[in-house]
């Protein structure tokens, strides 16, 4: 006879294995989830630090901008379109890439991504 108590456990393990995979499958491709050594605060002290709020307005930075779209009020870009955008570069602005390492971008594009929601 299966408990009650058996049933939750049995149905709460069934459920945090079905979360693992479904995250397991996102984002495809390019890593765009920060990693636990750089977390997504240091990619608020990473995009004030790197120049990114000379040309981008973030409220969350303190930042104004200028010349970039307005994080603030702009299109909302999913992780991995602020990623692709840090490393290669886009419409006038350069790529990162070569300037960050792929941890402190996806500490920046973390932070400019929960900054936006």
């Amino acid at each position: 006879m299966i408990t009650l108590r058996r049933l939750v456990t049995v149905s709460r393990s069934t459920g945090l294995a079905l979360l693992a995979i479904a995250f397991a499958g996102c984002g495809g491709g390019t890593r765009a989830t920060p990693r636990t050594a750089v977390s997504a605060p240091d990619g608020g002290r990473l995009f004030v630090k790197s120049g990114c709020g000379h040309c981008h307005a973030l409220a969350s930075a303190g930042t104004r901008g200028g010349s970039g779209p307005d994080f603030d009020t702009s299109e909302k870009l999913d992780l991995r379109q602020i990623r692709t955008s840090l490393v290669e570069g886009s419409n006038g602005m350069p790529s990162y890439a070569g300037r960050l390492t792929s941890r402190q971008l996806d500490a920046i594009a973390a932070f400019i991504y929960h900054s936006t929601r």
